[in-house]
């Protein structure tokens, strides 16, 4: 968060860009174990 937001007050794009493909990236793994956890004790 805090990195995140000295990057967008220094305009530093790619450092914003990179932070959020992590982000999203983080989001999308919790989402495919969580659904590969819920299959299994289904």
């Amino acid at each position: 968060g805090l990195k995140l937001q000295s990057s967008l007050n220094m305009l530093a794009w790619p450092q914003v860009t990179t932070i959020f493909i992590v982000i999203l990236a983080t989001v999308i793994l919790a989402e495919w174990v969580s659904a590969a956890v819920r299959k299994a004790l289904v």
